[in-house]
């Protein structure tokens, strides 16, 4: 009974231990905060400007901290996507710092969604897109390709991201599978 016992609080120390790891890692906050005071002096310092140069600002900051931070990209592959998040903050009223520049990040979001309009997709396949876009055709039937070819790509890539994180908690699973064996072993091996 004391063996079971014993393997349970094991299993369970592994698997806090293995959310904790996958939480930390996957904490889209702390990328996201880093950007505040920056947005804020972009705007600040562009606010009587036209939004296109405040939109060419935040994207080049934007490129600037992927650059700096590669992990951004794995949160947030486009700045649409990136202003997004932020934007939901301040509306949800937990970025007060930013509160007063929410109109000029919207504008800006809506700008640069203009610029990227397959934001939803990842990088190399939004420049599939944009060159579908470019053919001279019937112009329904190249919008439906696009449409189609679009939701394919958002299709694979949700369907990626949930083949990585089945993956990781596969993982977990083994290793505390691999702890039990382990610790059956030596129990049986001392009575």
């Amino acid at each position: 009974m004391e063996a079971f016992i014993l393997i349970i609080i094991i299993v369970y120390f592994v698997f806090v231990i293995g959310a904790f790891i996958y939480l930390s890692y996957n904490n889209k906050a702390v990328y996201i905060k880093t950007s505040y005071k920056a947005l804020a002096n972009i705007c600040k310092a562009n606010d009587k400007q036209d939004i296109n140069i405040i939109s060419k600002e935040i994207e080049r900051f934007y490129d600037g901290y992927v650059q700096e931070d590669a992990h951004i990209e794995k949160f947030f592959p486009n700045v649409v996507l990136w202003l997004d998040a932020i934007i939901f903050r301040i509306d949800s009223g937990r970025l007060s710092p930013l509160k007063e520049y929410g109109s000029i990040l919207k504008n800006a979001r809506d700008q640069l969604e203009k610029q990227n309009p397959f934001n939803k997709c990842e990088k190399y396949q939004q420049d599939i897109l944009h060159d579908l876009s470019k053919i001279d055709a019937n112009e329904i039937v190249v919008r439906n390709i696009i449409k189609r070819t679009e939701n394919e790509f958002i299709r694979l890539t949700i369907d990626v991201k949930k083949n990585e994180r089945n993956n990781k908690i596969s993982i977990l699973v083994g290793i505390a599978g691999i702890l039990v064996s382990i610790i059956m072993t030596v129990i049986t091996f001392n009575f």
